[in-house]
């Protein structure tokens, strides 16, 4: 447990706090965008990915070409909570369910477990861009 006074207890009481102010009000959840960049140095593609992706996901993405190797990169451009597979979700824990607030008050709610398909679905298109 964080002492009242540090930041982290801080941030996540406003995380809290907001995550709250919108269950209680009835709007839905206001929708994010997150970056994901490719970087192609001859037959390496690079595909950073923003927050703690789950390793799955990160296997998905390697998966997609044959023509390339593929080297995952996370924690790119922003911290954000984590991004968990659909699996995890249905499952909960820590990491899909209870981790968000540490993140502040960006994220006011975890992920929904489709993000994990709209991740792999954007690296997807933009490897076919790469090839084209």
């Amino acid at each position: 447990v964080e002492p009242k006074g540090s930041h982290n207890y801080i941030r996540s009481r406003q995380c809290l706090e907001k995550t709250l102010k919108i269950k209680k009000s009835g709007t839905e959840v206001p929708p994010i965008s997150l970056d994901v960049a490719l970087m192609k140095i001859g037959k390496i593609i690079f595909v950073f990915l923003p927050g703690e992706v789950f390793t799955e996901i990160g296997l998905q993405i390697k998966a997609l070409s044959q023509d390339f190797k593929i080297i995952p990169v996370t924690f790119y451009h922003e911290m954000c909570p984590y991004i968990s597979t659909a699996k995890a979700c249905a499952e909960g824990g820590f990491e899909p369910d209870q981790s968000f607030p540490w993140y502040g008050s960006k994220y006011p709610f975890p992920f929904a477990s489709s993000c994990e398909e709209i991740i792999v679905e954007k690296v997807s298109s933009i490897l076919g861009q790469i090839r084209s």
